[in-house]
């Protein structure tokens, strides 16, 4: 199983160092060159062949999508790749640093996510309709860094064209929870609890691990239709429904956090989700929990007032904690 493709904000840094080495060109001198070389879109396509052979085929589609050249984008994806990107080991950019463990993978697979990571849409547009560079492995990989990056637009498409979220052990569903936009993280759940297995989720299966995994940022982003999902149909553990309390306070989840108590999350397991809304001030949680039987510390009363949450004091007192005696 080969691990994700993750960009990073330095990723394209070693993209000139892809198939010549030996000359170490920085991405500035890199994209310098290519600018002096196609100063116009009308540029044949034997002499597009002839300059491949200088410059890797990633470097040239990473310099016409971030210079929105996307008439050129269009001639450059009609020529066959060149023969050394039918066989990529040693022509991955530095900056994707995945490991590989077999062999069926070319360079085309890594154009999708590179017109994600840089937001073009005209080039992802392009891509998505040649089977060239539509692989299952790059739709994968592909429907990871739109995830993570919160691009609706694109993580829609992508699972339109078959991307499976539940490949690559899970991660553009993770991912899409590590990214904090609450709408993204919807639209992969719905098509990864979609092509679940056909007999449930088994508790000694991976999916329960990433089911739980999922609660607790689900909780915290406000994803009330997930959390009911991976509580009533996925059937979250208790120790997950209790842990996604302390997130779905910290952030003033009311609805979630409701959803929680009358489903099996413990208040007796412990005051954290008590201590995170107090501290981030989260009143109307506060007093839900304590009602609900979550017990409060002397250190709580000193929190609210040290974070000046006075607000808070007056719920914590109105439940029956003294204010602090100050000499």
């Amino acid at each position: 199983m080969r691990s994700p493709i993750i960009l990073d904000t330095d990723c394209m840094r070693e993209i000139a160092r892809i198939s010549h080495p030996q000359t170490c060109l920085t991405i500035r001198q890199t994209n310098r060159e290519l600018s002096k070389w196609i100063t116009t879109d009308d540029i044949t396509i034997s002499e597009l062949r002839w300059r491949l052979q200088s410059f890797s085929f990633a470097t040239v589609f990473e310099w016409a999508v971030t210079e929105n050249r996307t008439k050129f984008l269009k001639l450059l994806l009609k020529i066959p790749l060149p023969p050394k990107w039918e066989s990529t080991d040693q022509y991955i950019p530095k900056w994707m640093a995945f490991k590989i463990e077999d062999s069926d993978q070319t360079g085309a697979d890594l154009m999708l996510s590179l017109s994600i990571h840089y937001n073009h849409l005209p080039a992802f547009n392009l891509l998505l309709t040649s089977p060239t560079y539509t692989s299952n492995w790059a739709l994968n990989n592909a429907l990871i860094i739109a995830a993570s990056e919160g691009k609706y637009q694109m993580t829609q498409a992508l699972l339109q064209q078959g991307a499976n979220p539940r490949e690559e052990n899970h991660h553009a569903l993770l991912y899409a929870a590590y990214g904090s936009q609450p709408h993204v993280l919807a639209l992969v759940f719905k098509t990864w609890f979609k092509l679940r297995p056909p007999n449930g989720i088994s508790p000694t299966d991976i999916d329960h691990d990433v089911v739980d995994n999922i609660l607790k940022w689900a909780s915290q982003l406000g994803c009330s239709d997930v959390v009911e999902s991976l509580i009533i149909e996925c059937e979250a553990s208790p120790e997950a429904r209790t842990l996604a309390l302390k997130y779905a306070a910290r952030w003033g989840q009311l609805d979630i956090l409701n959803f929680l108590l009358q489903n099996g999350a413990d208040v007796r397991a412990g005051n954290a989700p008590l201590i995170a809304a107090v501290e981030k001030g989260q009143n109307e949680v506060v007093d839900i929990l304590i009602k609900a039987g979550m017990e409060v510390e002397d250190s709580m009363m000193e929190l609210a007032l040290k974070e000046g949450h006075l607000k808070t004091v007056e719920v914590l007192h109105a439940n029956g904690w003294p204010l602090p005696n100050r000499q």
